[in-house]
């Protein structure tokens, strides 16, 4: 089993080099939140437009089917 040495470099004590690298970590979550919200962005303006299209072929369809009984009669 071989033990790896933790190298903390001169200028830094111990916990600046971990407050270092927890806020690069953060950063990097901060990032993958955003790019996250803005896909959610874009998907739920897709729903939005998906919803309208349902409503209106619905109506469409409501007035072809009025449009057919008046013709049958």
């Amino acid at each position: 089993m071989r033990l790896g040495l933790i190298i903390i470099p001169q200028h830094l004590g111990p916990s600046e080099g971990f407050e270092e690298r927890l806020m690069t970590s953060l950063s990097e979550v901060n990032l993958k939140v955003e790019t996250m919200d803005k896909r959610l962005g874009v998907m739920e303006k897709s729903q939005v437009v998906l919803k309208r299209r349902a409503k209106r072929m619905k109506a469409m369809e409501k007035r072809l089917d009025g449009a057919e009984y008046c013709r049958d009669i």
